[in-house]
């Protein structure tokens, strides 16, 4: 990586929200919703997202940005990462 050059990955993916937890695993929710009493059919299909809201999970899409080992969800921390590490590699004398 040469001086000046910021690499930040973006990587979308889907966040599965019940009550005030967030799972990343759509299995995660629908287990917990179960635990909670929720009549969640074993079908082994695909549930939409319509029928998610009846058992009161809802699918959120988002992006996580990555820069080196750092994992954001604001583009603007990212960057303020990114600027201060290249930052502190400019100051370093050789």
């Amino acid at each position: 990586m040469h001086s000046g050059c910021m690499l930040i990955t973006r990587l979308p993916v889907d966040q599965f929200h019940y009550r005030q937890f967030r799972y990343l695993n759509l299995e995660d929710a629908v287990a917990q919703a179960k635990r909670d009493g929720a009549a969640v059919p074993d079908t082994g299909l695909p549930i939409a997202d319509a029928d998610l809201a009846e058992y009161g999970i809802s699918r959120v899409s988002m992006d996580y940005l990555h820069y080196r080992q750092y994992q954001y969800t604001n583009l603007k921390n990212a960057l303020a990462q990114a600027k201060w590490s290249e930052q502190k590699k400019s100051d370093v004398v050789p």
